[in-house]
């Protein structure tokens, strides 16, 4: 039996820049050479979504960061935002749940629930905006 395989034309895995091309894989050694053309486009196009996942975990951590280094205020402001994100997901899974019992005899029932998130959020953080409006003198035309 021959151990070297032939090159073997292959399609590529779909991508932004698809030209309808057949790329060609040497099978020539290492782990892939055992691994039929599909299976090589296959663990390439893992490999492609690691790499794309390291990427994007790497922008995700830095802009992190970078919230954090900008201070507080931004941090309190990304606290709130994803409550407002968490409280809206929770919202939507309730109401998918039980829309049957809810349209019939609950009226109003998200602006209800938003309306009482508003008044939490504003006994909140209420004391938080007066504090940093006062310390803040070029906030003092706000208060």
């Amino acid at each position: 039996m021959d151990d070297s395989l032939p090159a073997t034309p292959i399609r590529s895995p779909p991508s932004m820049d698809d030209h309808d091309e057949d790329v060609t894989v040497e099978h020539t050694s290492g782990p892939r050479k055992a691994m039929s053309g599909e299976a090589v486009a296959k663990d390439e196009s893992k490999a492609r979504k690691i790499m794309m996942r390291v990427v994007f975990g790497a922008m995700m951590i830095a802009a992190f960061l970078a919230l954090l280094y900008s201070g507080h205020l931004y941090v309190c402001i990304l606290v709130a935002v994803m409550q407002i994100c968490l409280f809206r997901e929770l919202v939507r899974v309730r109401y998918n749940a039980h829309y049957t019992t809810i349209e019939d005899t609950i009226p109003l029932f998200r602006t209800t629930q938003w309306m009482w998130f508003l008044v939490a959020i504003i006994y909140t953080y209420s004391d938080f905006v007066s504090d940093v409006i006062k310390s803040n003198t070029a906030l003092h035309s706000l208060g």
